[in-house]
């Protein structure tokens, strides 16, 4: 797995004396969420929103827009749990990553946890991934769970691919053992299947059907 330390971008640090132009000419480069704030000591202050510096004159300074400071960080021992979730609390592509004292040691940019679930046995084992729909009210993980492994199956992963208050995907990543005895049991618990494969008995009888059909419609 790729650590924390190793993802670390190495970004100017900025004051509250430093200018908005300096800063939108930073991020005229880049395009972050948040930046990090330190005092003259080089501790960390807080985080501020780049969407801010565009609403206020950029002849002033960060201090003008300090009420808008945020507070979220993450330390190299945090988990891949608990960094994934301050991502998504924060609404943020990036964070400020501190030592024990609270001071800045680097940046972690979001694709770093994307590169984690690159090497992650949900895509680095061999097997078969489905992505499979169903009512958002109906759809359960503990169901679909009890459904592959009570095939002798294996579950190598799962993530809620999207969700709606109507409909449900889910994109399973599983071993390649009763592939298609899976996608049926999932069918008779009215699950749809999103994704193709050849191992769908039903769904190749149905274009075969389907093929038979053209082609007498066509003699």
């Amino acid at each position: 797995m790729t650590t924390v330390e190793s993802s670390l971008l190495t970004l100017p640090t900025f004051t509250l004396s430093t200018p908005v132009h300096e800063v939108i000419a930073f991020l005229d480069q880049h395009d972050y969420s948040h930046l990090a704030l330190v005092d003259a000591n080089d501790s960390w202050i807080g985080n501020l929103a780049t969407s801010l510096l565009y609403e206020i004159d950029e002849t002033q300074t960060l201090a003008s827009i300090s009420y808008h400071v945020e507070s979220f960080y993450i330390q190299p021992t945090d988990d891949l749990a608990k960094i994934a979730d301050t991502f998504i609390q924060n609404k943020c592509n990036i964070l400020p990553v501190l030592d024990t004292e609270h001071y800045l040691i680097g940046m972690l940019p979001k694709a770093a946890i994307t590169a984690n679930l690159l090497e992650s046995t949900f895509l680095t084992e061999v097997g078969t991934t489905l992505l499979i729909e169903n009512d958002t009210e109906a759809c359960s993980l503990a169901k679909i769970t009890q459904l592959v492994e009570s095939n002798n199956s294996k579950l190598l992963g799962i993530i809620v691919w999207s969700t709606s208050d109507l409909k449900t995907q889910v994109l399973l990543r599983l071993t390649q053992k009763n592939v298609d005895t899976i996608i049926q049991d999932l069918r008779r618990f009215d699950f749809t299947i999103v994704s193709q494969h050849e191992e769908d008995s039903h769904q190749n009888k149905l274009i075969d059907h389907s093929n038979y059909l053209n082609k007498f419609l066509n003699i």
